[in-house]
């Protein structure tokens, strides 16, 4: 397993040298971009509309006011116009701005941003300890989780820590930069490593008072919604799930290869029922399954 970060964990005076791993694979099938009419890969090179206009002038210019030998058209400059345009930007020719209006861009370097005196650029910093993931109630919250795992000089106090950890039942509040963004974050204890997630900022959680919702239900309707639910809970095995998408888009690929007719599916009828019916057919759906 290859890590994305190295740095330090700092419990009080206590810094440990650790590597941040991804604890997630991503198994989205990936697919590219073609051309329709002829099938060719689609490349999308980052262009300056400034610049590129300046060229497209430049060769204009040149084509109808040629500058070569006895007034003919100097083709390696338009060439050379007509090469860049196509070729688009480098990355070192990038860099990053802040919006101030319209085509007005405070303009920042790399070189800026190494500048910035951050503790959690190398550090995760473990400001407190909470109560597990019970601490934080809300969900929205939590982003990515990844794991640590330490450098082998710092071994000894990895575990220490995860031990301890787990003994108090507690999850440490720290900070840790990632690409260039600060995030907030919680460690905890999980098997014999430490899982780090990153958190969302409390300031970045969208207020949701404009889309709340009321009505009125009748008894009946919710003994049956009740009874629906209780039906259905039991102790979920997650790995039962599958990507039902992904697997179909599989087979559609292979098919394809294959040259096989694919066929569309029927959409699925419009259910006119109201609540109650509906109510009722789940519950004697569930009762016919068991």
């Amino acid at each position: 397993m290859r890590s994305m970060w190295k740095g330090t964990i700092s419990f009080g005076m206590v810094a440990i040298p650790i590597k941040l791993y991804s604890s997630t694979t991503d198994k989205d099938v990936s697919m590219n971009q073609l051309h329709e009419e002829c099938g060719t890969k689609i490349k999308v090179p980052k262009m300056c509309p400034t610049c590129d206009e300046k060229a497209y002038q430049a060769i204009n210019k040149e084509l109808l006011s040629p500058t070569g030998p006895n007034g003919t058209v100097n083709y390696v400059e338009v060439i050379g116009h007509v090469d860049a345009l196509r070729k688009g930007l480098d990355a070192g020719e990038i860099i990053k701005g802040y919006p101030l209006g319209e085509d007005k861009f405070v303009p920042i370097t790399k070189e800026d941003l190494e500048c910035l005196k951050l503790d959690s650029v190398k550090s995760i910093q473990i400001m407190a300890f909470i109560d597990d993931i019970d601490g934080i109630e809300d969900p929205r919250y939590f982003e990515k989780p990844y794991f640590l795992s330490p450098e082998e000089v710092g071994t000894k106090a990895f575990v220490l820590f995860v031990q301890a950890m787990e003994k108090a039942g507690v999850m440490g509040v720290g900070k840790i930069t990632i690409a260039t963004k600060e995030h907030l974050c919680v460690v905890s204890p999980f098997e014999g490593v430490l899982l780090l997630q990153t958190l969302k900022w409390a300031d970045e959680l969208s207020n949701f008072d404009e889309i709340l919702v009321s009505g009125t239900v009748s008894d009946a309707e919710m003994e049956m919604a009740t009874k629906l639910i209780a039906s259905m809970t039991r102790v979920v095995d997650l790995t039962e799930y599958k990507d039902s998408y992904r697997e179909a888009l599989v087979d559609l690929i292979t098919a394809k290869l294959e040259g096989k007719t694919i066929e569309k599916p029927k959409a699925t009828p419009k259910d006119d029922r109201d609540l109650a019916e509906q109510l009722i057919a789940s519950l004697n759906a569930i009762e016919v399954e068991k």
